[in-house]
């Protein structure tokens, strides 16, 4: 279940007593975000016409101050430009936002419910041909060391031989010690989770993967508490199939100081960054996707401020309505 943080700063501004847009991210900042849970999606819509009492570069520069310093806590800034069209300033709104797809036109409230959904759900749900992959440095800063709580939904697009035999990857998370986590599945065989806490790697595999039947989607539970690790994989009209395992020798918590999660794959050999111990990059669809409540995938996705996050999107995109079916 996706968890969000939404502040309408146009009702955030009425109850502080705010006069201006700036004053209003400032106080969003200073008085909700700097304090709010970092493992929740965090978004701030900022509902206006666009009209400042006061204008100049001043202005100007304050709105693009206080916008970036809520981009720096990891917040996503969405615009929405209330009122008759010709009454809108979209230049002011748009310094609020990060791409032109976060100013949205609604002439009225109806308008903008039927608009807003597709936006806050970006990057929830996102299909890829196989060349796109997420990269994250120094990961052990959003990686509890002794849980796991893995989550998504997924399905296959490999057909024929590939799918067959292929395994393809999912996330991996290593780092300078030999400690390491990986998800992926073999085709026609079962999800795997493999961990390895400093003394030993654990390979649990469960699950059947279904590929050639319609828009079969399969969700994912992986669990680990220290040493003991499960999968529960739940089918389309609700058959779950769970499998337990504990991994070797006295070690109980996964240190992995300087490290890097992949996710959906990772970029060729060759190019940097690119591993050549893993399997080949995701192929199909993913949604719901989140590691101890991060979700790497949207952060990504939404160009999140967050610099150690690389992302390669070129044959990345999001899910359609006819995608997201069960069938």
């Amino acid at each position: 279940m996706e968890k969000w943080i939404i502040l309408s700063l146009s009702l955030f501004a009425l109850a502080h007593q705010t006069k201006g847009i700036d004053e209003a991210l400032n106080a969003a900042t200073n008085d909700v975000f700097s304090a709010a849970r970092t493992s929740v999606r965090r978004i701030a819509v900022v509902l206006s016409d666009g009209k400042q009492g006061s204008q100049g570069s001043t202005v100007d520069g304050n709105i693009k101050t206080a916008t970036e310093n809520l981009r720096k806590l990891g917040v996503r800034v969405l615009a929405v430009a209330t009122g008759p069209a010709q009454s809108q300033d979209t230049r002011i709104l748009r310094m609020v936002t990060e791409r032109d797809e976060d100013l949205v036109q609604a002439d009225d409230f109806d308008a903008l419910l039927g608009k807003l959904p597709g936006i806050l759900s970006c990057g929830s749900c996102v299909c890829t041909n196989g060349d796109g992959y997420i990269i994250i440095d120094n990961y052990e800063t959003k990686k509890n060391r002794e849980r796991d709580d893995i989550r998504f939904e997924f399905k296959s697009a490999l057909t024929g031989t590939d799918a067959g035999t292929g395994k393809r990857i999912i996330m991996h998370i290593e780092s300078d010690y030999v400690d390491q986590l990986y998800v992926g599945y073999t085709m026609q065989t079962a999800l795997e989770y493999k961990f390895d806490l400093g003394s030993g790697a654990r390979l649990i595999m469960g699950g059947a993967v279904d590929h050639n039947i319609g828009n079969k989607w399969e969700k994912v539970h992986m669990t680990r508490v220290d040493r003991n690790g499960r999968i529960e994989v739940t089918y389309v009209g609700g058959d779950q199939i769970a499998t337990t395992a504990e991994s070797p020798g006295s070690s109980n918590r996964l240190d992995i100081p300087s490290s890097q999660g992949y996710f959906l794959g990772s970029p060729p050999e060759g190019i940097n960054g690119g591993l050549t111990h893993l399997p080949p990059n995701f192929i199909g669809c993913i949604r719901y996707f989140s590691v101890d409540e991060y979700e790497p995938i949207v952060n990504a996705w939404v160009d999140s401020p967050d610099s150690s996050i690389e992302i390669q999107k070129g044959s990345m995109r999001p899910c359609t309505a006819s995608d997201e079916l069960y069938e």
